[in-house]
């Protein structure tokens, strides 16, 4: 979790703000969270808008405002319309559970609580677990957005890379470049071993080696064998035609065996092909 929360309480009530800022006072005088606290939905859709660098961790609402030009469930909306990802813990009255319900089903509220004018309103806590959450649904959604970005990354063709670096990788946080580039460093090396793990000799089994020595002897007619089929079925070994040229003129075609032996590629003439 981070060093420090900025948390906007809206809530039209102004005795409401004196218990809020008791309830978390230890917590404000140890730099944890910022508070922020206004009386209409109104002004705090300004202050969010304003919110250029995102300072705002999460916000507290309560729905019904009377008297005021919009509510808790206008904000709510208005943030959704503008696009705005932040999130938002509804405020609500005691039995006031059908707008609570309906209010869990707006973008981007992830919770509720409700009032209590008692001490033994445990804030700190549900605060601290709201938190929790955030941090969960934040790292979640930076894992998509890396992964995005990291298969854009993978398969763009390169004139197109120049242009994801000018216009999306600016908006990444430090961390998210970091990440991105431990895994594209990962995935590089894990291919560059698979790469030298290829290039390993690799025994034939014993009936690859049987049917190359068949082959060779003569004993398998190559002219009797799907040579398409041959060569997608054995791995390893192939069979190719080739055309020779002598003063001008072409002979053939030609087969041969193709197989890698002890790291090297060996070939075997197998004789004219019959026409």
């Amino acid at each position: 979790m981070q060093d420090k929360y900025t948390l906007l309480f809206v809530d039209d009530e102004t005795d409401f703000e004196p218990l809020i800022r008791q309830l978390l006072a230890k917590e404000i005088s140890e730099g944890k969270y910022d508070v922020l606290y206004v009386q209409s939905a109104q002004e705090a859709f300004q202050m969010i808008l304003n919110d250029f660098e995102r300072k705002i961790d999460l916000v507290f609402t309560d729905l019904k405002m009377p008297g005021q030009s919009f509510d808790g469930f206008e904000l709510i909306e208005k943030l959704r319309l503008k696009k705005i990802s932040i999130k938002i813990i509804v405020i609500s009255a005691f039995g006031d559970f059908e707008n609570v319900r309906n209010s869990l089903k707006k973008h981007n509220v992830i919770d509720f609580i409700t009032k209590s004018a008692t001490s033994d309103f445990n804030l700190p806590e549900i605060v601290k677990y709201s938190l929790e959450q955030l941090e969960n649904i934040n790292s979640e959604s930076r894992n998509v957005r890396f992964q995005t970005l990291v298969k854009m990354v993978r398969e763009l063709p390169s004139h197109r890379i120049k242009q994801l670096v000018e216009n999306v990788l600016p908006s990444c946080s430090v961390e998210d470049l970091k990440q991105m580039q431990h895994q594209l460093v990962l995935e590089q090396a894990l291919e560059q071993a698979r790469q030298r793990e290829a290039k390993k000799p690799v025994p034939f089994p014993l009936e690859t080696t049987e049917l190359i020595e068949k082959l060779k002897k003569g004993e398998i007619d190559v002219n009797t064998l799907n040579i398409d089929e041959f060569n997608s079925t054995h791995r390893g070994i192939g069979i190719y035609e080739k055309m020779l040229t002598r003063n001008g003129k072409q002979y053939g075609p030609y087969y041969h065996l193709h197989w890698f032996e002890d790291g090297r590629q060996k070939v075997y003439y197998l004789g004219k092909k019959k026409t």
